[in-house]
């Protein structure tokens, strides 16, 4: 009995002693920067939160798995690290809250030291609080300075997993640390996360004649190898300098090595001088992986990119992502820099705006964006495999080796390599060269492939020159294995032992007959052969007969026997010596036409085209004629017609495109599938449509009708009509979206009219009518409450007062409305929404509500509401300024509380919005909010936050709020948050004042 009783008295003081130390490690330790005697040490696991700021005293971790919390807290050092962490074992979370600055000036003293293989991870304190970390390294005595900003000279690893991280080299010359990670003469290099939150590093630039940067903006510093992880988070890196030992943005210092890998995050803006954007810097190595995320802008000068910088070695494979505007100056965009090399493997992703330019210091020569390299001097082996890889805008590949295995390379330029190796079928949609007219596809010196491997040579699309696709010989110096076999869509490419023959560019056409090519002839001669031939007879079907255009022809025949007349993907023009097209049978126009629809591109040069039985166009026909079969039109894709006269037209899912004249159709339009019909109301005053059936359509498809541009010359102007016709009925026509503007009417003449509406009245929800102007339609109000007028055009008004509790809404166009005098509307409220307005008058309303509404009026009202961007001449409110979330208001003077002299100003706040500070030319720059007297209010009321943000010159401190008595001071310094332009401010509320100052004194 006795020896339970001691168990359970052990028992009950272990809980105890559990319970109390639990409570201990639960207790945050305050730290205030403003009275700490000394430096303070951290060797446990404790949670600490620092506060305040100090010009001495540093903080250092040296043991244990703490949680720090850095709150609106600042360190300037000149002889130490403001915060180190070391030791293997020392693992540190920094989660911030609201503002925090450190700096130092210390010769090999990072900012934020991460040494001896410690562990630091950086995180927003909480989701609603939106934590900010600005890091500097000012170097005095820049000769012996190695070290990372944020790192050290040893090694450890350093993770981002939320929060607005900057970091700045502020000046230096022989800088052979990096911003974020290692410095020099290291054994182990840095491992970086970068999970999460904005981070910005930068460093000086290096004038001509200065000692080398040699180090990474986030990586290495010389001769070290780095470990970068991306897979979240926005990055912006610069790596400045102007020598020939620079290092990456992202990657490796000079001599370096750094593995990459970007699997998610985006890289928004990423440069370096001599080394690449992304990868090894100047004689250094780099593996760079990409599988997902986006890179935004990567720009290497003399080094790649992403790849190689000068003299260095890059290993790249990319699976996925979004890869847009890489640039290379005198280096590869994906690839090797100057006498660089790389290997690049690329099995997917998405690239859009590659661009390689020349410069000799004198004058820059932009040309195609280049993967591979760009200059003799380097080397590269470029391989794409299968065909995911996505390509928005043209490129080149050029390297030593090229292989294309089962690939597709879109929207090339020019392959441009030593040795081609193919595997299985590939296929190159080539873009016509823009800069030479000659350019050659495909320049090689050696092929290997084997029997069954071989490339589909396909233009993607040509603009400018007609004939600038493909050289009369194109594969220069090319020794091909007999067996191998290049197609091209508009041209054959023939191989014979031993060497290319090419079907000269100056022939007309060649002729297919059933997929086997009988020869190449003048249009007459491939005629002559169709129609004298008797294996072909009006039934076979006209895609077994194929002309294929290899440059402009004239006909002087009929055509006898069904065929297909195809393009080569040019505005070839197929004319005739009669101006007629004769056809006895049926004919396929299968003219393959890609680049620019406002070109003026005429594939059929004639007056009129006859025809006996049926005409089908299809892939893309435009043909800018007027066309008057007598039969049947049939249109498969796209039909650009200045006038059509038939008895029946078919569209199967076809773009059908009007210019001057009028569609006159005897029965109604047979559709399949979805269909439009467009025209130019620009060129066309008059008619359009004459039909001799009481409806438009027939048959189960739809036909969208759809003008293709407009102008707002006249109020009222026909689109459809002509008197005498039946038609009373549209059938399957639809009219788009944004013609609920438009009144369709059939008229005592069964004709149909449409004409344009100003502005509809709406009261109290329920539509009243149409009306030219916006005047016509404020009268119709007639001074009712709980209004709407929505302008379908630009207008104008002469009121002076507005009816109460009035909306004017823009709509999706965010129509112009402007006023010609002032309103007064002093007790009642008016809501401006998508409208756009540049009147200097004033408007003077108990509340004004402005939505998505960017207007320059000068406003004085009680209550203010406002809901997207705003951009107003003056704002006076007396008693409430709200501002939604995402609201963002511009103004050129102050917000005037013009109350009585003890009056209150609410300043009402809904998730996130943002204001810039007023300008008008006077120094010192105006407050944003001001009051006229001593004893007036500012009262911050809601849960949002107001982010103010600065685009003048830098000053020591600025006036925010002045002359305001401001109601809960502590919670008004939370909310508003400081934005662009305030990057190295903080607030400070002084007496009736709400300053932003500078963390320090600028020269």
């Amino acid at each position: 009995m006795k020896r339970r009783m001691i168990l359970v008295v052990m028992l009950m003081l272990a809980l105890t002693l559990a319970l109390t130390t639990g409570a201990q490690a639960a207790t945050t330790v305050p730290i205030d920067l403003a009275t700490l005697g000394a430096d303070y040490t951290i060797s446990d696991s404790r949670t600490y939160q620092v506060t305040g700021s100090s010009e001495s005293h540093v903080i250092k971790v040296t043991n244990g798995k703490p949680t720090i919390i850095l709150q609106n807290m600042r360190i300037n050092s000149r002889d130490a690290s403001p915060i180190h962490i070391e030791g293997g074992s020392t693992e540190v979370t920094l989660k911030l809250s609201g503002t925090n600055s450190l700096y130092t000036s210390g010769a090999d003293m990072p900012a934020l030291a991460v040494e001896n293989g410690a562990k630091l991870t950086i995180a927003n304190k909480d989701s609603k609080d939106a934590g900010r970390l600005s890091v500097y390294q000012d170097q005095y005595n820049p000769s012996s300075v190695s070290s990372g900003v944020i790192g050290g000279r040893t090694h450890g690893t350093i993770t981002f997993k939320s929060g607005e991280i900057n970091a700045q080299l502020l000046s230096g010359t022989a800088n052979m640390m990096s911003v974020i990670g290692g410095g020099y003469d290291m054994n182990t290099g840095y491992t970086i996360n970068l999970a999460g939150g904005n981070v910005t590093v930068s460093s000086p630039w290096i004038e001509e004649g200065d000692d080398p940067y040699w180090a990474a903006g986030i990586g290495s510093g010389p001769y070290v190898t780095t470990n970068i992880n991306i897979s979240g988070g926005t990055i912006t890196a610069y790596s400045s300098g102007n020598s020939t030992n620079q290092g990456a943005a992202i990657g490796s210092g000079s001599g370096g090595n750094a593995n990459i890998n970007i699997t998610g995050g985006i890289i928004e803006n990423a440069s370096s001088y001599d080394g690449a954007a992304i990868g090894s810097g100047s004689d250094g190595n780099a593996t760079i992986n990409i599988s997902g995320g986006t890179v935004y802008y990567a720009q290497g000068f003399n080094g790649a990119g992403i790849g190689s910088g000068v003299r260095g070695h890059a290993s790249i494979e990319i699976k996925n992502g979004f890869i847009s505007y890489i640039f290379g100056i005198n280096s590869a965009c994906i690839g090797a820099g100057v006498d660089g090399n790389a290997v690049v493997t690329i099995t997917g992703g998405h690239f859009d705006n590659l661009n390689s330019e020349y410069d000799d210091g004198m004058i820059s020569k932009s040309i195609d964006g280049v993967i591979g390299r760009y200059n003799q001097d380097a080397t590269a082996k470029v391989t794409i495999k299968g065909t995911k890889m996505k390509q928005y805008s043209p490129f080149s590949l050029k390297a030593n080796e090229i292989v294309l295995d089962k690939a597709l390379v879109p929207m090339l330029y020019r392959l441009d390599c030593d040795k081609l190796t193919l595997i299985g079928k590939n296929t190159i949609q080539k873009v016509s060269g823009f800069h030479t007219p000659t350019y050659s596809p495909i320049y090689l010196n050696t092929l290997n492939a084997g029997s069954s491997d071989y490339i589909v040579l396909e233009d993607y699309y040509g603009e400018f020159m007609p004939d600038d696709v493909v050289a009369e010989y194109p594969f220069t110096g090319s020794q091909l294995r007999k067996g191998s076999s290049f197609s091209y869509s508009s041209m054959e490419l023939l191989y014979e032992s031993g060497g290319v023959r090419v079907i000269s560019n100056a022939a007309e056409a060649m002729l297919l007959v059933k997929g086997k090519l009988k020869g190449v002839y003048s249009v007459d001669n491939a005629l002559n052969i169709i129609n004298n031939d008797p294996s072909i007879t009006n039934k076979t079907k006209p895609s077994q007969v194929v002309i294929k255009l290899l440059n402009h022809a004239t006909i002087s025949q009929p055509i006898k026997k069904p065929c297909t007349i195809t393009g080569r993907g040019f505005n070839y023009t197929l004319s005739s010596v009669d101006g007629k097209l004769h056809v006895q049978n049926n004919l396929a126009l299968n003219m393959l036409v890609v680049g620019n629809d406002e070109m003026d591109e005429i594939l059929l040069e004639a007056p009129g085209v006859t025809l006996a039985t049926k005409l089908v166009l299809v892939n893309g026909s435009i043909i800018e004629t007027n066309v008057q079969p007598s039969a049947t039109l049939s249109v498969n894709s796209r039909l650009d017609v200045n006038a059509v006269k038939v008895n029946t037209m078919k569209l199967n899912k076809a773009y059908f495109y009007l210019g001057m004249g009028i569609l006159d159709i005897q029965k109604p339009i047979a559709l399949s599938g979805t269909s439009r019909l467009s025209w130019d109301i620009d060129v066309n005053a008059g008619p359009i449509l004459r039909t001799n059936s009481r409806t438009l359509t027939s048959g189960s498809g739809t036909l969208k009708l759809d003008e293709w541009s407009w102008n707002d010359v006249g109020l009222n102007y026909i689109l459809a009509i002509n008197s005498g016709t039946k038609l009373t009925s549209l059938g399957r026509a639809k009219l788009p979206s944004h013609w609920n503007k438009y009144k369709v009417a059939f008229g005592t003449d069964n004709a149909t009219l449409v004409y344009k509406v100003g502005a509809v009245s709406l009261t109290k929800g329920k539509k009243t009518t149409g009306y030219a102007t916006f005047d016509e339609a404020l009268t119709a109000i007639n001074g009712a409450s709980g209004c709407t007028i929505k302008l379908n055009q630009p207008a104008t008004t002469t009121a002076t007062t507005l009816p109460p509790s009035l909306t004017i809404d823009g709509q999706e166009e965010e129509f112009d409305l402007d006023f010609e005098n002032n309103i007064s509307i002093p007790d009642q409220s008016l809501t401006l929404k998508n409208l756009e307005s540049n009147s200097a008058v004033t408007i003077t309303c108990g509340q004004l509500t402005l939505i998505g509404s960017y207007t320059s009026l000068s406003v004085n009202t009680k209550k203010m509401i406002i809901s997207g961007y705003s951009s107003l001449n003056s704002l006076s409110v007396s008693h409430e300024l709200k501002l939604n979330n995402k609201a963002f208001l511009y103004t050129d003077t102050s917000i005037l509380n013009t109350a009585a002299a003890n009056g209150t100003l609410k300043l009402a706040l809904s998730g996130s919005s943002g204001t810039s500070m007023p300008w008008i030319g006077s120094d010192p720059i105006i407050p944003l909010i001001k009051t006229n007297g001593s004893a007036a209010k500012l009262q911050l009321t809601g849960s949002g936050k107001l982010f103010i943000e600065n685009s003048y010159s830098a000053k020591e401190y600025y006036t925010l709020i002045e002359n305001c008595n401001i109601v809960n001071g502590a919670a008004v310094m939370k909310q508003i948050k400081l934005g662009e332009g305030f990057e190295d401010y903080w607030l400070e509320l002084t007496g009736n004042q709400l300053n932003a100052r500078h963390y320090y004194t600028i020269d």
